[in-house]
């Protein structure tokens, strides 16, 4: 992120204007940031996580000034006489959160996905009080004081491959910043919206989101001196518009690669700030589940359900409609590609009158009973589609599953209009 110029409701300073009001020649602040997040999601649908960002900030500014006076804007090789370099951890930030769905038993439904979350951020981020207007053009990691958060997710589909996405996030301050000679700073809170569609171009593997993004700052309140008022501050808080598109690549071994992008195209700032430009952001993630690694073990060894072959337990056996295909969906409320899964499945067979849906609910299973109905399957999600035989056409397991609808055989009914997708709920 670079901001090389200042702005204000009008838009860019001339240089008449930044002699008037900000009296610097030049300056400059870049950000490099790089956070390092850990989570953990329960079955119930509870996670909690936690974000620390390490940042490196640098400013640079110059002063009008006679060569050779105190306030010299430049030395004799043009290097600016005033500037800071910032480095270190930011503010840490903590999250609980409750997957609303999971929790009052919204299972293996099509019913959009509720994400709530609250938490607050701790100032582990060095920060330093700058009393006057033109010191305040500091570079700083940290923001000086606790803050409460909280935010909503929604999200669901509305095809196959098409869904969408609507975040919204808050942040509220908790303290007061205090400086020398009775200086006093307090932000104000915070709000950002975003919202846009989903896509999944290859199912499983290969993801894609664009969104339009709005926040909100308040200005906050300041105090030079103890002989002066509180007033809102003059030169922070506004409204900002970014476009933003998302990419992510699932890999092996549960790592994934994503690539965000975010390009400004509006503002409405109070007084004079300096503004964001375009912005790439990339990222490295890892997931890993302990009850796909106990279903791995006590499963490994076990013979692997062959096409061609019948329903290896009674119970699935007893799932299967003569004369259709049917597509068995094994799932658990703690597999979050289960859920992501199941309304694409609901979509499928419901226009599809000779194909059967049933789903088998995996989420209390033992080992020994995954070991019985998924023998050899390293964990879920997995989906089986058998012929109108009763004979196993494939076995889909982890982020092959999505592929499902090339496995099914052409419908031999005669087309009719989409009905309610039949769905047996297996305990």
């Amino acid at each position: 992120m670079a901001w090389d110029d200042f702005y204000n409701q009008d838009g860019p300073l001339s240089a008449q204007r930044k002699s008037e009001f900000v009296q610097t020649k030049d300056w400059q602040l870049r950000m490099h940031l790089m956070t390092l997040q850990a989570g953990i999601d329960l079955p119930l649908g509870l996670g909690a996580s936690v974000v620390l960002p390490l940042v490196q900030a640098e400013s640079s500014r110059a002063w009008d000034g006679l060569k050779g006076s105190p306030n010299a804007g430049f030395d004799d090789a043009g290097t600016p006489l005033i500037a800071s370099n910032d480095r270190g951890v930011g503010d840490l930030e903590a999250r609980l959160r409750a997957d609303v769905g999971a929790l009052v038993g919204w299972r293996g439904t099509s019913a959009p996905r509720l994400v709530v979350s609250v938490g607050g951020v701790a100032p582990t981020g060095h920060f330093v009080v700058k009393g006057d207007f033109d010191d305040s053009r500091y570079a700083s990691v940290g923001r000086g004081v606790w803050w409460l958060t909280g935010g909503v997710d929604v999200s669901g589909q509305v095809h196959e491959r098409v869904g969408y996405l609507v975040q919204g996030a808050a942040r509220l301050p908790l303290g007061t910043l205090h400086g020398v000679d009775g200086y006093l700073f307090r932000w104000g809170p915070e709000l950002r919206l975003t919202a846009g569609p989903t896509f999944q171009i290859v199912p499983g593997r290969l993801m894609a989101a664009l969104g339009v993004e709005y926040q909100w700052r308040d200005p906050g309140e300041e105090r030079i001196t103890a002989s002066l008022p509180i007033e809102p501050f003059p030169n922070g808080g506004g409204s900002f518009y970014s476009a933003i598109a998302t990419i992510q690549v699932q890999l092996p071994a549960g790592f994934s690669w994503i690539v965000n992008t975010r390009l400004p195209f509006g503002f409405d700032v109070l007084g004079i700030q300096p503004v964001a430009g375009p912005g790439v952001f990339t990222g490295v993630t890892w997931t890993w589940s302990p009850a796909t690694t106990d279903h791995v073990e006590a499963s490994a060894s076990a013979k692997p359900l062959l096409p061609g072959e019948a329903a290896p337990t009674p119970l699935i056996a007893g799932l299967l409609t003569p004369g259709k295909v049917t597509i068995v969906d094994y799932w658990a409320e703690w597999c979050e590609p289960c859920k992501k899964l199941a309304p694409e499945l609901e979509r499928f067979a419901a226009g599809r009158p000779d194909v059967a849906l049933r789903k088998v609910d995996a989420t209390d299973w033992t080992p020994s009973e995954m070991g019985t109905h998924l023998a050899a399957v390293p964990g879920l999600p997995a989906v089986d589609v058998y012929g109108g035989d009763g004979r196993l056409i494939v076995r889909l397991v982890g982020p092959a599953c999505f592929g499902y609808a090339d496995h099914v055989p052409p419908p031999t009914l005669p087309a009719s209009p989409p009905t309610s997708a039949t769905a047996t709920e297996i305990p």
